[in-house]
């Protein structure tokens, strides 16, 4: 990334996608990359965690955070980028 030129959405000055997982008060939680208008929705906290390490998985570099109903962080997750290795 050029100096003068801002992260892309999502990203943090370091070029590492932020996935965010938010309980949406009063039920449900919700996943979303930082940046981005999009989310999704789910009932149970536990689907919406295993969707967000499946999103960040994919798009490595990356890392998850999950903030509870009370506001605190309760997970800080990190994905590296695999390398590929020549066949």
């Amino acid at each position: 990334m050029k100096p003068d030129q801002a992260p892309a959405p999502g990203q943090d000055t370091g070029g590492v996608n932020v996935f965010r997982v938010e309980s949406a008060q009063p039920y449900g939680w919700i996943v979303y990359l930082e940046g981005s208008a999009k989310t999704h929705f789910f009932v149970s906290g536990s689907l919406a965690r295993a969707y967000a390490r499946e999103w960040a998985k994919v798009n490595a570099p990356s890392v998850i955070y999950v903030v509870g109903p009370d506001g605190r962080s309760e997970l800080h997750q990190t994905y590296a980028a695999m390398e590929l290795q020549p066949g």
